[in-house]
């Protein structure tokens, strides 16, 4: 069993942020969720490297969430089918699945990943609006993460956000390798391009 963890991967697209979450994942031994906000297609195109690790996963529409019927034996990848118009409403049926299922959930060798634009920026983390997206985005990203502080304690998470050359320069420059969010404190791993396997 994997020990308890709290990760937030930040890098360029193309870094091995998604890879190294993903192997994790495979080698955890209890219930085992990636929510990955990209669509099925681009989920098995835009990470061919990755197809070998993605075929292990039970795939799941966001939309048939609330219905999953966990196994603590499979793996789960959820992806998004909603349109662009609809986009900004993954989150709420993340945290209504969280919601209904935190009692299954919050066990010490459950791990969660939130990959590929689940949080859109990292200045939600320390409780500040995002700047790339709307107060409502915002709003929910941070309610999330105030929920898995407070109902999923004992669960393993991973985060990964894509971040440009300029907010690498600021977290590099600040050596910042941990970062305390609503409760939980991550460890900050910055992917580069020569970390691409």
């Amino acid at each position: 069993m994997i020990k308890n963890i709290k990760d937030i991967y930040i890098g360029e697209t193309g870094t091995g942020k998604s890879y190294q979450a993903f192997q994790k994942a495979l080698k955890n031994k209890g219930i085992t969720i990636i929510f990955d906000g990209v669509s099925k297609n681009i989920l098995l195109s835009s990470k061919a490297s990755m197809k070998n690790m993605i075929y292990k996963f039970e795939l799941v529409d966001i939309k048939d969430l609330c219905d999953l019927k966990i196994s603590k034996r499979k793996k789960y990848i959820i992806y998004n089918s909603l349109s662009s118009v609809e986009h900004n409403y993954y989150i709420d049926y993340v945290i209504e699945f969280l919601n209904k299922n935190h009692k299954m959930l919050n066990k010490k060798n459950t791990m969660l990943v939130f990959d590929d634009g689940v949080f859109e920026d990292i200045n939600v983390f320390s409780g500040f609006e995002n700047k790339s997206s709307s107060s409502a985005v915002a709003f929910k990203e941070m309610r999330l993460l105030s929920g898995l502080s407070l109902v999923l304690s004992k669960t393993s998470i991973i985060i990964t956000i894509l971040m440009d050359n300029y907010e690498y320069e600021k977290f590099i420059s600040n050596s910042i390798d941990k970062i305390y969010s609503f409760g939980n404190t991550y460890t900050v791993k910055i992917f580069y391009k020569k970390e691409l396997n």
